[in-house]
């Protein structure tokens, strides 16, 4: 049977699911157990933290998942090793010749 989708996005997909409605959960436990409902009146500035921690959590909700590929993307790139030796010779290069260049002056 032909899937169009890899195990990997439908993971995905399923963990942000799971995410948003454990908020959805927790959000809703809370306000339970403050004793508040949506009717009563709460202060602007309780209104600006909680708007403020809905899209703070949105926005982590969206960029864990690229964020989380992108890093196990670089983790499994063949050419990382070469990459990072190569990194190292460079850097290392950089501070012997900053090095050299003061004792030089001395």
């Amino acid at each position: 049977m032909f899937c169009r989708y890899t195990k990997l996005q439908i993971t995905l997909s399923l963990s942000k699911a799971v995410v948003v409605l454990g908020c959805l959960l927790v959000y809703n436990v809370e306000a339970k157990r403050r004793g508040t409902t949506h009717y009563e009146e709460d202060t602007t500035q309780d209104r600006f933290d909680e708007i403020y921690t809905i899209v703070k959590n949105i926005y982590l909700i969206l960029l864990a998942p690229v964020v989380l590929k992108f890093l196990y993307s670089i983790l499994t790139d063949p050419a990382l090793p070469g990459i990072l030796k190569a990194l190292v010779q460079s850097i290392r290069r950089e501070v012997t010749r900053y090095i050299a260049a003061e004792q030089d002056m001395e």
